[in-house]
């Protein structure tokens, strides 16, 4: 499977059909960019917290059965190289006040995420796909994409 980046600039104007897991492009990052787990310490306190809520009310609207007990966020922390600088050159958010590194936050049972990188951040979204369902029926899940894709094209390339 290509890297979202990748997909979107060979194929601007076609879903990537899926949906794909986010554990999936998890590993993705780890493989093409040295993304590694990393300890919630590194962060504000109150970031693990915010994040458990974020997944726990994005698994409701999903309308996914899950306790917030059962919500389990983990973060990616994605170093900042020659390969990820693009990332962090407009629309970044500085979680650590001694690093420019990203931060993915996720949770693997509700396909929950959040990117402190904005571009990072979209082609999750966008390689996470849409569900066959979803591009034959022209669903709200599809026109979110499709508007999604555009914007990344608008704002990225």
């Amino acid at each position: 499977m290509l890297l979202p980046h990748d997909f979107i600039q060979k194929q601007s104007n076609a879903p990537i059909i899926g949906p794909v897991p986010v554990a999936h492009i998890v590993e993705q990052l780890k493989q093409e960019y040295g993304a590694e787990q990393a300890s919630w310490e590194l962060v504000s306190p109150h970031l693990e917290r915010m994040q458990a809520q974020n997944a726990y009310y994005y698994a409701q609207d999903e309308h996914l059965k899950v306790t917030p007990e059962e919500i389990q966020v983990k973060l990616l922390r994605v170093p900042v190289s020659d390969k990820t600088r693009h990332y962090t050159q407009q629309d970044f958010v500085r979680w650590d006040s001694n690093s420019d590194d990203i931060f993915v936050v996720y949770e693997a049972q509700t396909g929950y995420f959040y990117c402190s990188s904005s571009m990072l951040h979209l082609e999750i979204k966008l390689a996470m796909g849409l569900s066959t369902s979803d591009l034959e029926h022209k669903t709200e899940h599809y026109t979110e994409y499709m508007g999604l894709l555009r914007r990344y094209i608008e704002t990225y390339t």
